[in-house]
């Protein structure tokens, strides 16, 4: 059984992160059993109150037992649910209710604007929660559900090596240049001006909203938007959860107004809750509370534009992920709140 970390450990590189500005080396620790799936800002580390463990809301994007995770802030909700289970949290109220429709109140916390829960949430999914530290003082948030093959303490030492290569990806920045590279070099031809990467958002719609594409944007550390018609949310509400538990944005698309509820509706009923956001084909302008993308395909050239373009892929995504990779194009989060 020894032989089993390792390997699952390998696995866990790759990582879904969540997007933002993080200090160098400053990470908190996601562990689901005997991987690390997810790193967080050392900022959002979690905190003991009154005896109750407090974690980010966060910390549930690892996705324990297929976890997923929906913060209304509109409505002042938020909820963790999977296919048989799910909290709903009032944050006005300061109650939860689960999947029988029984209430309780709870105490919920925010820092840096940052939404804490207690731990216990975990309990109702049919896992524990436990605090753990790193041999150079790592937080580590550990979800277990007895699937586990080592206990806390040699998971802390096996996982050592996974931790400090992630802590050094953490350090590495893209600008570090050569000696031959550095400024004041007497030889003007060795240090050409550095070309300005062009910044992208990126969409995925049609035959490219896959499982294939969702682990390739995991392998590249990418961040996308998914729009999906009432057919595709209908047809594979697993995909579309998926795509939302792995930190991805996820939409609507169609060729009405009529075409776009109809996707909302059945978006509810795969993850409960709606969207403003819709991807429509050039000419159609939905009315109402849409914020429309308009679906202008890929770009002819990876020229740098005054604003982020976007790039709408609804066939080979991973040809598309190539070529973001070869041009070392910097792919921006799409969100409901993105002006494009």
């Amino acid at each position: 059984m020894k032989k089993v970390l390792p390997a699952l450990l390998a696995l866990a590189l790759i990582l879904v992160l969540i997007p933002g500005a993080m200090a160098a080396g400053s990470l908190c620790f996601v562990a689901v059993n005997d991987t690390i799936p997810l790193t967080l800002p050392a900022s959002d580390a979690p905190y003991y109150s009154g005896g109750t463990l407090f974690l980010p809301y966060t910390a549930f994007n690892a996705n324990p037992g297929g976890v997923i995770v929906s913060n209304n802030v509109d409505q002042n909700t938020f909820v963790l649910f999977t296919r048989t289970s799910r909290l709903v949290y009032d944050l006005s109220d300061g109650t939860v209710t689960d999947e029988s429709g029984n209430e309780s109140p709870v105490t919920v916390s925010y820092r840096g604007g940052m939404l804490y829960i207690p731990a216990s949430a975990a309990e109702h999914f049919g896992y524990s929660v436990s605090l753990l530290t790193g041999s150079r003082g790592e937080v580590i948030i550990r979800f277990t559900n007895g699937a586990q093959v080592y206990d806390d303490s040699l998971f802390v030492e096996k996982a050592a090596n996974l931790i400090d290569y992630l802590n050094q990806q953490q350090q590495q920045t893209p600008s570090e240049v050569t000696p031959s590279q550095q400024p004041g070099s007497n030889d003007p031809t060795s240090n050409p001006p550095e070309a300005q990467p062009a910044e992208v958002y990126l969409a995925f719609a049609g035959d490219a909203v896959s499982a294939e594409t969702l682990e390739l944007l995991a392998q590249y550390n990418y961040q996308a938007a998914f729009f999906l018609t009432e057919a595709q949310l209908h047809g594979d509400k697993d995909l579309a959860r998926a795509i939302y538990a792995q930190g991805h944005t996820v939409a609507v698309t169609g060729s009405s107004e009529a075409e776009l509820e109809a996707a909302n509706r059945a978006l509810d009923e795969a993850l409960f809750y709606q969207t403003v956001l819709a991807l429509t084909p050039s000419g159609v302008e939905p009315g109402g509370f849409w914020h429309s993308l308009t679906d202008t395909g890929l770009p002819a050239n990876w020229a740098v534009q005054e604003t982020p373009s976007l790039l709408v892929c609804r066939s080979d995504a991973a040809a598309l992920l190539e070529q973001i990779q070869a041009v070392q194009a910097t792919v921006l989060p799409l969100l409901e709140t993105t002006v494009v």
